[in-house]
């Protein structure tokens, strides 16, 4: 017979799965990814939203998650939802369930759950490290077009997503809204003549409108 269920984890076989070089991307691999479904929760399961941070964590992996159209229809409607009633950002993603709280994550294993717990409180921030990281990811995962309309009601770009600073797209769409979206910015997308041009316009269009603006407030 093969090893046991606790031999098994002893050889921690995930961890040595994703700092392979046929999974890294620079490498040619195809990285990982998160399988989401209406049928199962993935982020109630303690395993998973370890390995997501772990993966994460991981130089040189790409991350990227595969949903059913069921459960895209189902975050983005919610979302929207709670947008078109006035909500913040952080309360649409709330209602999304983007935002989740990980310590509430179980494994089917006591042994498990308490071997996994222990290495999460190991981590610097422990598990709101975790919750962090997870709503990093999963807001990484929305389409393009919900992004923006989080963004258009006040959502920073930091908090858009570890990819967003990056994003040229995003960080232009953030800069039309508000100057201070630069800020969020990577240092060499700030340094995109593009996107600095649109600032000082912003600004230029700001200082023109400022009298009237001025003059209606003093009426």
């Amino acid at each position: 017979c093969g090893p046991s269920i606790e031999e098994q984890i002893a050889m921690s076989p995930f961890a040595e799965v994703i700092a392979s070089d046929a999974v890294k991307t620079e490498q040619g691999g195809c990285g990982m990814v998160a399988v989401h479904t209406t049928s199962a929760d993935l982020y109630s399961r303690l395993w998973c939203v370890h390995e997501v941070e772990r993966a994460v964590a991981q130089k040189g992996l790409k991350i990227a998650a595969a949903m059913s159209d069921p459960y895209l229809d189902n975050m983005v409607e919610n979302v929207c939802n709670m947008l078109n009633f006035g909500a913040s950002p952080h309360q649409c993603l709330e209602a999304a369930e983007v935002s989740v709280s990980t310590i509430r994550a179980q494994c089917s294993r006591t042994d498990d759950r308490n071997m996994l717990r222990g290495k999460i409180m190991e981590l610097d921030g422990n598990f709101g490290h975790l919750d962090k990281v997870i709503r990093s990811f999963r807001v990484d995962t929305l389409p393009l077009d919900i992004k923006f309309r989080l963004i258009a009601a006040g959502l920073p770009l930091h908090e858009c997503g570890q990819a967003a600073p990056n994003d040229l797209p995003i960080v232009l769409f953030a800069v039309s809204e508000s100057a201070q979206g630069l800020l969020g910015a990577s240092s060499q997308l700030r340094a995109n003549r593009m996107l600095q041009l649109i600032v000082v316009h912003a600004a230029r269009t700001l200082v023109q409108a400022l009298p009237k603006v001025l003059a209606d407030g003093a009426r």
